[in-house]
């Protein structure tokens, strides 16, 4: 069995919001044992807490907690999880799409 995880940026209501981008995984679900080690290993090289998510939005920004961790070493964090991603490539199904709702709203659609 697959297990899906699926996010969303952009607000459907919001009158300035011309795009909403769905975007996820899919991976097997004996896989995510492995995965969740090597997620601790990129933590542990770090020595982040272990209740610190990891949102590369906030990771990239220094929003919230990351905004104590110097930008450089936020880049390696997120270099080593790109590349642990790449690697998992055949367990870790990405998969993304955009839509335009500015013209689905103009054809009455939303």
């Amino acid at each position: 069995m697959h297990l899906l995880y699926l996010d969303d940026s952009g607000t459907i209501g919001d009158p300035q919001t011309a795009h909403c981008l769905f975007a996820g995984f899919a991976i097997f679900e004996t896989v995510t044992h492995w995965v969740e080690q090597d997620i601790n290993a990129v933590a542990a090289k770090y020595r982040l807490p272990p209740s610190l998510e990891f949102h590369a939005t906030h990771i990239n920004t220094g929003k919230n907690a990351w905004r104590k961790i110097s930008k450089d070493v936020r880049q390696e964090i997120l270099f080593d999880l790109y590349t642990l991603i790449k690697n998992r490539g055949r367990d870790i199904h990405l998969f993304a799409s955009v839509h335009n709702i500015e013209k689905s709203r103009q054809r009455g659609t939303t």
